[in-house]
């Protein structure tokens, strides 16, 4: 997902809460946005509605399968998961 509006290219960082919901804030023109409906509620674009589509949850083999290419990031932090504690690092293969 490219947030593009009018064809450019826009970075969101969180601007705060707003009735219950998430509010996105452009970076270049500081406008806030609407995280469910993509529609602009203050500021330069208010109005706009930036396309919206789902994001889909999937594992590194299935992301590798959708683009070769796509880097993928594993952390080194701790998890604790049913008394176990371990680290979680390194790189992926998928043959593992």
């Amino acid at each position: 997902m490219i947030p593009t509006i009018e064809g450019q290219t826009y970075n969101f960082i969180n601007s705060g809460l707003y009735d219950g919901l998430f509010v996105l804030q452009d970076k270049e023109t500081e406008t806030l946005w609407n995280h469910m409906t993509g529609e602009a509620v203050y500021g330069l674009h208010a109005g706009l509605n930036m396309p919206i589509s789902n994001l889909f949850h999937m594992d590194v083999k299935k992301a590798l399968a959708t683009d070769l290419g796509m880097e993928i990031a594993i952390s080194g932090r701790q998890y604790n998961l049913g008394g176990n504690t371990g680290v979680v690092a390194g790189t992926y293969s998928p043959d593992i």
